[in-house]
């Protein structure tokens, strides 16, 4: 039995280790080695069976198996071949000679000094591998995790570190460069390194979803919306780092399609665009976006400002210096850059107004006026200085145009007004229904047939509509049918109308107010589209006389017959049944001759039948 111990090979002993059967491996590799230590297969052999028989005696708390293991990996002859590499790592790990993993237990235990001691000079030496540089970068990252709240100077050398051992040969570590950032957005977002980081880690060679947030019901944004958010505030902080950047343009580049519509990364990005590589058009139109979003916050208007020129600039600042805000302050340095594109175009006195509104605004938040005061403030104006926002007002009337120009016109046919103010709800051609909503002092009449309308389409909220005007519906549009009352509903405040084509037309007297006189059997006309979720939209009627329309509305000739002990009857003819209901029957006389119009419906069970009209 003991021959045929000794006679297992090195690949059969791998073969036990692997099914688990450890101490019989490791018996078999002994011996092996015991018969010749210094041949490299079975050194290598024995060696894996050690490595996992120390990490079950350290998993079980075996401190003096731990101890023995560690002594016998000591003495063994290992190969120093490059496919051995991995094998001495461990073997270091086991020893406790291996420095990164020493230092990766010191960070882990808090002991951020001592762990970044033990690889800072292995990291500045002349044999630095990407896996040592991640190894320091996670060293890093704890330490700023750890301290950079309360020590920035910690924090920023932290990152200074971290941008200068990396190397921008390596391929990107996506969890390490999320966690770097996100540290560096929270305790450092004055340090000037936050883009040249960016621009080094190289980015753009990583897919968006490597940093999307997979934690269900996150608190925070997207990481790319955060990281864009610290850039652009590390750019408007440090002027010196606007300018060309095209390692940073071609991050922009890589992920401006997986941005999303929402209005921060927008807003940021149009920043960013504007200040790095000049691009006033493509900054323009994301900035554009922002405003249409919510035309109502000033901070919007100013940054769409800054990508205009001329007349347009000043509609577009004036705008801004209208809207509301919480915290006026804020506004202050708006007042600023419209004093002096005031002061550019010679009106001085109005200049000075806004310059004024300046430093009032920043004494009531407590702090002084320390800016040098321009030129041109000391000039005397001929008639004094005027209210700046009255000054403002005929300027910012023409901002809605800026909004509205880009986008397009659309037709759109009102439905019905809804509860909430300023909203109705129209049928868009091309679009179908939605919830438009209107200023305060700009809405459409109720009766209002239809209006072309320009607005940013959002088809899961209400639309903000930037400009309008009433237009005349075209005959050519929707579908002209003949049409019957068939039920009168004074509670949902509708009439339902029956065609040839659509057996279910709501007529909404708020829509149509004359419609609420209208009772069942009445005949009309009615014009009418079809919404993106295939009901019917009215868009036009007007009362007409029955006319036949076969299959739908016919004239009946026949004899009234009451059925037996029912208020009900029929009219039979040669050719139709036709049901006459009892507010019908109730002034027929049985057997008698009689004619009318007949419409056709449905029975309870869904049954075509027909039915004469009330009154005909």
């Amino acid at each position: 039995m003991a021959d045929q111990q000794q006679q297992v090979s090195t690949q059969g002993i791998n073969a036990l280790r692997k099914a688990g059967n450890l101490e019989e491996a490791l018996g078999h590799a002994r011996r092996l080695q015991t018969d010749d230590p210094e041949d490299p297969w079975v050194v290598r052999t024995l060696f894996w069976c050690l490595h996992d028989e120390f990490k079950r005696l350290r998993d079980a708390g075996d401190t003096k198996g731990v101890a023995a293991v560690r002594e016998e990996v000591g003495e063994l002859k290992m190969p120093k071949e490059a496919t051995d590499d991995v094998m001495h790592q461990c073997a270091a790990r086991i020893l406790g000679t291996d420095p990164v993993a020493n230092a990766s237990e010191l960070s882990k235990a808090g002991k951020h000094h001592d762990a970044v001691a033990l690889l800072r000079p292995l990291v500045q030496g002349d044999d630095l591998t990407s896996s040592l540089g991640e190894a320091y970068g996670w060293v890093l990252y704890r330490k700023l995790r750890d301290i950079g709240a309360e020590e920035p100077q910690v924090a920023a050398w932290c990152l200074d570190e971290f941008l200068a051992c990396w190397s921008t040969d390596w391929d990107p570590n996506a969890m390490l460069f999320k966690c770097i950032l996100i540290q560096a957005k929270l305790h450092a977002e004055n340090w000037v390194g936050l883009v040249p980081l960016v621009e080094k880690l190289g980015l753009h060679r990583l897919k968006p979803e490597e940093f999307a947030d997979d934690r269900e019901d996150s608190d925070f944004e997207p990481f790319q919306d955060q990281l864009l958010t610290a850039i652009h505030k590390c750019i408007k902080k440090h002027p010196a780092l606007q300018g060309d950047r095209p390692a940073l343009r071609q991050l922009l580049h890589e992920w401006k399609d997986s941005f999303g519509e929402g209005e921060w990364p927008r807003y940021h990005l149009g920043r960013i665009l504007l200040w790095v590589r000049g691009d006033t058009d493509a900054a323009r139109v994301l900035l554009l976006k922002t405003v249409q979003r919510n035309p109502s916050d000033f901070w919007r208007w100013q940054a769409f400002a800054e990508t205009l020129s001329g007349e347009e600039a000043k509609a577009a600042f004036s705008r801004a210096i209208l809207c509301e805000c919480e915290d006026s302050s804020f506004k202050v340095p708006l007042y600023q850059i419209y004093a002096n594109l005031l002061a550019d175009e010679g009106e001085v006195a109005a200049a000075k107004a806004s310059l004024d509104e300046a430093m009032r605004l920043r004494q009531l938040s407590g702090k002084e006026w320390r800016e040098p005061m321009p030129a041109w403030y000391d000039q005397t104006p001929e008639g004094g200085e005027p209210d700046v926002h009255h000054y403002a007002e005929p300027f910012a009337a023409r901002a809605d145009e800026l909004l509205a120009a880009s986008l397009p016109a659309r037709l759109c046919v009102l439905v019905r007004p809804l509860e909430k103010a300023n909203r109705m709800l129209f049928y868009c051609v091309g679009l179908g229904i939605r919830n438009l909503k209107f200023a305060k002092d700009k809405l459409p009449e109720p009766d209002a047939s239809a209006i072309e309308a320009r607005f940013e389409d959002k088809d899961d909220a209400a639309c903000m509509v930037l400009a309008w005007k009433h237009v005349d519906v075209s005959e050519d549009l929707g579908t002209l049918e003949t049409g019957v009352v068939g039920h009168v509903n004074t509670e949902k405040k509708l009439a339902s109308v029956g065609t040839p084509s659509q057996e279910f037309i709501p007529l909404y007297f708020e829509r149509w107010r004359e419609a609420g006189e209208l009772r069942t059997g009445d005949c009309i006309k009615v014009r009418w589209l079809r919404d993106e979720h295939d009901k019917t939209v009215v868009i036009g009627w007007e009362r007409s006389e029955p006319a036949h329309l076969p299959g739908f509305l016919v004239p009946v000739e026949g004899r009234f017959e009451r059925a037996p002990g029912k208020a009900f009857g029929f009219i039979k003819s040669a050719e139709l049944e036709v049901f006459v209901a009892p507010s019908e029957a109730d002034g027929m006389t049985d057997h008698a001759a009689t004619k009318g119009w007949a419409m056709r419906s449905k029975d309870k069970h869904g049954r075509a039948s027909w039915k004469l009209l009330p009154g005909s």
